[in-house]
């Protein structure tokens, strides 16, 4: 079935671009890296990536532009100019084609 995505309408796409990281990609994350606390996860989705963050002891500050019942919604780090809270690193698992103010981002 087509579905309407954050670019416009494609088959088999999930609604709005919603792709969740995957539970083994979260873990070898913080099994080889460590990140300067508080953490800023400004597309959060459903908390994948925030809750792990969180199960090992980090500070996190939880965002996204689609609002799906975690955290804040309605925020665009496409068009912030300074981090968050006093956060001192970003860790997400950005969309990989957004539309937003009718300009397209890619990520290549």
């Amino acid at each position: 079935a087509k579905v309407q995505s954050l670019i416009g309408v494609s088959e088999g796409r999930p609604n709005d671009d919603f792709y969740s990281t995957p539970s083994h990609a979260r873990k070898l994350l913080l099994d080889f890296e460590s990140f300067p606390s508080p953490i800023w996860e400004p597309a959060c989705g459903v908390g994948a990536i925030s809750k792990v963050l969180l199960k090992h002891e980090y500070q996190v500050h939880s965002s996204d532009f689609m609002h799906r019942g975690y955290a804040e919604g309605g925020v665009d780090f496409f068009g912030v100019t300074s981090m968050p809270n006093g956060c001192k690193s970003i860790i997400t698992n950005p969309p990989f084609s957004v539309r937003l103010r009718g300009k397209e981002y890619r990520v290549e």
